[in-house]
């Protein structure tokens, strides 16, 4: 890695609403080392919706040696489904069971060759209210098939428990945590297929059979499936799947709160609740409380107890502090009649209570669930029940790009998270507030901060708090009730700026040269740089840019010749030198003209790498250099003498 200082150079222009930029990175000596062109700076975190539905018809592909174990719930509906499915064309292959606990489930999975295993979850519920049971039972079920026949395919099938969009209701909110769950089961047993299948409501159990079964012999890789009247429907929008950091998102207006009532923040003295609370003032809230169940800011040593007393001093509005455990029902109950006798009504909550206890499936820790899942989901639905009576303006509950991602180890907090989101939706369609807001790992503050490596962060795309906060705010003046915040500092070479870091053996190619001075030049495979055709190619990309000089931004056509891209005879040669310089390798002052493309200067190049040779191998450049008396035959000291014809001597 480079340890070298660097200065740049900005140039910003605007395009429409948004600003444009051109970054040039030189080193302390003033080489160029790196072009940034049509950078475009927008707010960050990202906005938009997380996912639309699409149709796609099933790809089926017969199995006559699949064997299935139908898993069905405890609920007549579940087990009446299971049996439909058994005598609707899976015949002798199949067996069924009762949902159960782990050791019973184990004694039929284990040793009986099961290449598809369903599970039915309750079918004949209408309930919102998160489920323990049917949350944790499906980790056992998860973790026995893994153990067993971890390369067969496990399917779950839901009803109503997903919105697929507008006027689409979620009819069983409480099975919705088993999709957050499911997507980490796929990041941790990546060899099992495990797929979730939601049935809408409507469908006659006959029906839902036959499409059921259906899916179990899809040859796809479809993941999550919904059927909604004869259509099938499966997510089109996946995370990270647009190039741009930017998402058109539908803003009815500037964030208005009201000054007439109060607004409850449940976790409250963590640092995304103090952000809420900072930016509720800033927007004119007169009454804000905080919620916390020790009473005191969550974390140590990040600046938020500064936070806090600014908050409690402010003139514009007051502050004050409540203890609650908000995953206790009553406590709750307790919270929001102390809440009302403040004098003012209770017109905003922002849930944004929330803890982790990381454990994978396979040996997810005891207490896993209890210590996650209440703190987020519980506490949810208890706010939502109790506050049916107030006049609730903003009923926003602080969700996870995990509830998306599956991040491994979190499956209770992704499952959690997946309840948010899907109660939201069903808000919305009662016509009630209701937001879901999928935050990113946040860089410096908050849980992220306290209990992950920097390098975790990384991986988890950590965003500023700073970015947060402007995030936020455009959240909360969109009209969807689910929407991302997201940044992509990984991919921004995708959306018109060229990254480039110092390659494996960078640093000794950079001083090869004067080494090789000292004797012969050097043939040996040990000497040459390992480089990918990818990075010879951005450094070969940055060296054109640097002799073309243009103010307007180039595309390169990489099968056009560097002269008709605006080089000219003078800055030709200084081509070859910085890529002499970059690679390591000598560059015949004349590439330009023998190698008439990029392509197959690109070509040249790494033929140079790759055979270790730093000979100029082609004539001309040998008839072009003049060798100096010192013998000494670097490239630093060959001369060419051109004269006006442009011909070369001899």
């Amino acid at each position: 890695p480079m340890t070298e200082e660097v200065w740049a150079h900005l140039r910003c222009s605007r395009d429409g609403q948004d600003a444009k930029e051109d970054i040039m990175i030189y080193t302390n000596s003033g080489r160029p080392l790196a072009k940034l062109v049509g950078l475009k700076l927008v707010m960050p975190p990202a906005l938009r919706k997380p996912k639309t539905w699409s149709s796609k018809p099933c790809e089926t592909d017969s199995d006559p040696q699949c064997q299935v174990l139908l898993v069905s719930g405890q609920d007549t509906a579940s087990k009446a489904l299971a049996q439909h499915m058994s005598t609707s064309g899976l015949g002798s292959s199949c067996k069924i069971i009762a949902f159960g606990d782990a050791a019973s489930m184990a004694d039929v999975v284990k040793g009986h060759g099961w290449t598809r295993v369903v599970y039915v979850a309750p079918w004949g519920c209408t309930g919102n209210s998160p489920d323990k049971s049917l949350t944790e039972g499906l980790v056992d079920l998860i973790r026995v098939v893994g153990r067993e026949c971890p390369a067969c395919t496990l399917m779950v099938a839901t009803r109503g428990a997903v919105s697929t969009g507008e006027g689409d209701s979620v009819r069983y909110v409480g099975s919705s945590s088993l999709v957050g769950l499911c997507r980490t089961a796929r990041n941790e047993y990546p060899a099992m297929r495990c797929s979730v299948v939601d049935i809408d409501y409507d469908h006659q159990l006959h029906d839902a059979a036959s499409l059921l079964i259906s899916e179990l012999h899809e040859r796809g890789k479809d993941r999550e499936v919904a059927f909604r009247g004869a259509q099938r429907l499966v997510p089109t929008v996946e995370l990270n799947s647009t190039p741009d950091v930017r998402v058109n998102h539908e803003v009815t207006s500037e964030l208005t709160v009201s000054g007439e009532g109060t607004f409850v923040i449940t976790g409250g003295l963590g640092a995304l609740g103090l952000m809420t609370a900072d930016m509720l003032v800033e927007r004119g809230a007169t009454s804000v409380v905080l919620v916390g169940r020790s009473g005191t800011v969550s974390h140590k040593g990040q600046g938020l107890e500064a936070q806090l007393a600014a908050l409690l001093n402010s003139k514009s509005a007051k502050v004050s502090i409540m203890k609650c455990d908000v995953a206790d029902e009553q406590a709750v109950v307790q919270l929001l009649a102390d809440v009302r006798a403040l004098g003012q009504p209770l017109v905003g909550i922002f849930h944004a209570a929330g803890t982790n206890n990381d454990s994978k499936i396979a040996a997810a820790k005891q207490g896993a669930y209890e210590s996650v899942f209440p703190a987020k989901a519980d506490a949810a639905w208890f706010l939502h029940e109790h506050s049916a009576g107030d006049p609730i303006e903003h009923f926003v509950m602080y969700s996870s790009i995990s509830s998306v991602i599956g991040n491994e180890g979190q499956w209770s907090y992704c499952a959690a998270n997946s309840y948010l989101d899907q109660l939201a939706c069903s808000r919305q369609q009662q016509g009630l507030a209701g937001m879901s807001i999928q935050f990113p790992a946040v860089e410096g503050a908050g849980m992220a901060a306290s209990v992950l490596t920097s390098a975790q962060r990384e991986t988890l795309r950590a965003v500023p708090i700073a970015h947060v906060s402007m995030g936020l705010r455009a959240a909360l003046s969109h009209t969807a009730s689910c929407c991302q915040l997201m940044t992509r500092p990984n991919t921004v070479d995708k959306f018109g700026a060229l990254i480039v870091r110092a390659p494996a053996g960078r640093a000794a190619a950079s001083t090869g040269g004067r080494q090789r001075k000292q004797g012969s030049r050097q043939t040996s495979s040990t000497a040459k740089p390992t480089m990918s055709v990818e990075e010879v190619k951005t450094i070969l990309a940055l060296a054109v840019g640097n002799i073309i000089a243009s103010e307007e931004d180039v595309s390169l056509d990489w099968d056009s010749s560097v002269m008709d891209l605006g080089a000219d005879s003078l800055s030709a040669p200084q081509l070859a030198t910085e890529l002499s310089q970059e690679l390591g390798v000598n560059v015949s002052k004349t590439v330009v003209y023998d190698y008439p493309t990029l392509n197959s200067i690109l070509d040249h190049l790494m033929s140079l790498l790759n055979t270790g040779s730093f000979e100029e191998d082609n004539a001309a450049a040998s008839k072009a250099a003049v060798k100096p008396d010192s013998g000494d035959d670097s490239d630093d000291n060959r001369i060419a003498v051109v004269g006006i014809g442009c011909r070369l001597p001899g």
